[in-house]
């Protein structure tokens, strides 16, 4: 056995007063460590304290947003090649700050699933995609299938997952409507072990499971 280390450090009290947010901001100096190529230390500097600021930032705008229903969902379409027809959506979740901006998830979700906030993210994003689907059956719109993002998280810690999909039901909406769309961080890393089991599940329910991103990263 060959083992490996990666150091991540800050120090008290430069760095913070309280031991979560000096264990906070050591690891974000651990990430940017194994970043470098492994194997080297790095200690909290000005450039990880800016993106401190940012993301604090973030967390608290993003904390108003969801008390305030400020997420949205945009869909993008899915389109039959053969025949032009639609054959579905994917929903995206969309956030813009009237004084950040638009946030990517790519940067907010993170923060959400670091922050504790997931839950609720998950919970009005679910909300939104139940209502738009009850007004365009009320139209007489037929969509297809609407594919919904899963964050690792999710899979890991099922319960939230599985009571989102049965307020969806109770609004009428079946696995016949929906696909869930997993990523490869779903499979792999700590605590995966419980998303064969979650992934069953949902496969004897009838939802149609969808992988995210293949051919990138681990998925190839």
């Amino acid at each position: 056995i060959f083992p490996g280390v990666s150091i991540g450090l800050a120090q008290f009290p430069e760095h913070g007063l309280q031991s979560s947010e000096i264990t906070r901001k050591a690891d974000m100096a651990l990430n940017q460590a194994k970043e470098a190529g492994r194997g080297v230390a790095r200690i909290f500097d000005d450039n990880l304290r800016r993106e401190a600021v940012m993301r604090d930032r973030l967390e608290t705008a993003l904390r108003a947003a969801l008390d305030e229903k400020q997420i949205t969902v945009s869909y993008q379409p899915k389109i039959c090649l053969a025949t032009g027809a639609l054959a579905g959506a994917e929903a995206l979740v969309r956030w813009c700050n009237s004084e950040l901006g638009a946030s990517s998830p790519d940067v907010f979700l993170p923060i959400a699933a670091e922050s504790g906030l997931l839950p609720a993210l998950s919970q009005s994003i679910t909300e939104i995609v139940g209502q738009n689907m009850q007004s365009w059956r009320r139209e007489g719109l037929e969509v297809g299938r609407i594919a919904i993002n899963v964050h690792p998280l999710e899979l890991r810690s099922p319960d939230l997952l599985m009571k989102n999909i049965d307020v969806l039901e109770k609004q009428g909406v079946t696995s016949a409507d929906l696909t869930i769309e997993v990523t490869e961080g779903c499979l792999i890393g700590r605590g995966s072990e419980a998303t064969q089991f979650t992934l069953d599940r949902l496969a004897e329910q009838g939802y149609e499971l969808s992988l995210d991103d293949f051919g990138t990263g681990f998925a190839s």
